[in-house]
């Protein structure tokens, strides 16, 4: 009977401090809605009459204040469009990231996402190039801003957006 009852108050403490984190802003419950958002919303691809293509699928994963977006694209852009694949990963100090995340119809260059989805826009604060790209554990570049692919649905783009800020927004107040 004993070990019943300690068994009990200790899942019970447990159930209570996981609901606990899930209520707290960035806390595990948002990250696991971000992936799981990337998951389902984080590919699309185009193709175009001459050969041209181009699709790409992006999965992403935190670790504490570093968040990074993974990557796979396959594209065929110029003749003879013989299809080539490339990795990258972006790396986000989201101490640099500004919480104010945009949801457009358009990304940074004007290119908008097939059946009328949505983009969802990182910047950094100063708008510095801050935001590495790696191949490889290799930084072949950076940039101040990244769009990820978000649905049709506004109102389920913004609510990535505002998981997206408390994660951010709680990096910021450590």
């Amino acid at each position: 009977m004993r070990i019943r009852i300690k068994t009990t108050a200790f899942l019970f403490a447990g159930l209570l401090s996981v609901w606990a984190m899930a209520q707290q802003p960035g806390m595990t419950s948002d990250r696991v809605y971000i992936q799981a958002s990337i998951a389902k919303n984080g590919f699309y691809e185009k193709s175009e009459p001459n050969g041209e293509y181009y699709s790409e699928r992006q999965h992403i994963t935190f670790a504490g204040c570093s968040m990074t977006v993974h990557m796979h694209a396959v594209s065929a852009e110029e003749p003879p469009y013989k299809r080539e694949s490339y990795d990258a990963d972006f790396v986000f100090d989201l101490n640099m990231i500004d919480p104010k995340i945009v949801v457009s119809p358009e990304d940074l260059n004007h290119n908008t996402l097939p059946g009328g989805r949505e983009w969802v826009i990182l910047r950094t604060f100063d708008l510095d190039d801050r935001i590495k790209i790696m191949h490889d554990g290799t930084l072949v570049s950076v940039t101040s801003g990244f769009p990820l692919q978000g649905e049709s649905n506004h109102e389920a783009n913004q609510k990535l957006a505002d998981a997206l800020s408390r994660v951010i927004t709680a990096c910021h107040q450590k």
